[in-house]
């Protein structure tokens, strides 16, 4: 029987439709936060997921306009039709903004589904003022932080340890949202983990993903934490980070976090995102992304002038053999050093 699981992003609602339990249930978890209790009848968004291959006539004796390793499609009218190298096919009305995804395999429709969502919520937000920005993000004592730093360096293993302090609300672990006014806001999502759980979360419930490209990560949903969650918009720091031989914490000149915020926010490097469903055919689409990138644009000078910027420097990774590397690198203490920072400042 087919059930419904309704999703409500900041009033850009998402209804998906599945008789497949396991699948609803994951997509539940991945989005808990944006469970919607009380539905109406409209949304911008309506996905149907089967394992009934509903599409595959669609797919008989077309040519694909565009393919590469991670997707091949073309468009027909109104629809979009997407074939993924694991099996997964989808369609996409974009007029009416509908999608139906098919396929077997749970991790692989897991995957697809997941990643359209994001997209298409990632760009309705756009429209409606509120940006993602690659990043983790908390707040304290009123302030909140953007720890802006770069794969590897370690934001989500310091943003899980300065969890730990009393008064912490998360914002989000990867993409919080910043709006007009340069104010940070909540964009919680599953926590991802490569290989295996942090230290600090290693009796957490979690699921796993095994993704076509990039291999197994590790999720946990936050309703499975005892994290708070920030409710209430605000500003405080920009955070980009490091790793160096001594912990600090470094005030910076006026513009030297100006080319990361663009990349991460203006540009959406980091973000996931799959383009195939963000690009529409048709040049009405063009007036559409002219408008977005102004918006962010406004938005990101507004944030960057609202906010303190510094740079943390945390130890070097100096991991050993016997024990991986966030034990060595002992992040409890950059946590505490942040949250010294921002309690003396």
């Amino acid at each position: 029987m087919e059930r419904y699981l309704n999703l409500n992003f900041y009033g850009y609602k998402v209804i998906i439709k599945t008789a497949w339990p396991d699948l609803r249930e994951r997509l539940r978890k991945d989005f808990s936060f944006f469970v919607d209790s009380n539905p109406g009848e409209q949304s911008q968004l309506t996905l149907t997921i089967t394992r009934e291959d509903l599409l595959d006539k669609h797919y008989a004796n077309k040519s694909f306009s565009s393919s590469t390793e991670k997707v091949s499609f073309f468009d027909e009218s109104k629809f979009r039709y997407c074939l993924y190298p694991t099996g997964v096919k989808t369609r996409f009305n974009f007029s009416e903004n509908e999608a139906i995804v098919t396929g077997e395999e749970l991790h692989s429709v897991h995957e697809v589904s997941y990643l359209m969502i994001l997209s298409r919520v990632g760009k309705g937000l756009d429209l409606l003022g509120l940006h993602r920005v690659h990043g983790a993000a908390f707040e304290y004592k009123g302030k909140t932080s953007l720890l802006a730093f770069s794969s590897g360096v370690g934001k989500t293993t310091l943003l899980n340890e300065v969890m730990k302090k009393e008064g912490v609300k998360l914002l989000s672990d990867d993409s919080p949202l910043i709006d007009s006014k340069g104010k940070l806001y909540a964009f919680p999502l599953r926590l991802g983990f490569e290989k295996e759980l942090p230290f600090n979360l290693k009796d957490a419930p979690h699921y796993d993903l095994n993704r076509f490209h990039f291999g197994l990560k590790k999720l946990v949903s936050i309703e499975d934490l005892n994290y708070e969650i920030s409710t209430s918009p605000g500003a405080g720091y920009i955070f980009t980070g490091e790793r160096g031989k001594r912990r600090a914490v470094k005030k910076v000149m006026a513009f030297s976090h100006v080319s990361h915020l663009i990349r991460e926010s203006l540009v959406g490097y980091g973000l996931p995102i799959l383009i195939e469903y963000f690009w529409e055919p048709g040049l009405r689409d063009y007036g559409v992304k002219t408008r977005i990138v102004l918006l962010r644009a406004r938005a990101l000078i507004c944030f960057f002038l609202r906010n303190n910027k510094r740079r943390l420097i945390l130890k070097e990774k100096s991991a050993g053999k016997e024990e991986p590397a966030f034990h060595k690198d002992k992040p409890d203490k950059n946590a505490v050093m942040l949250i010294d920072y921002l309690e003396s400042s």
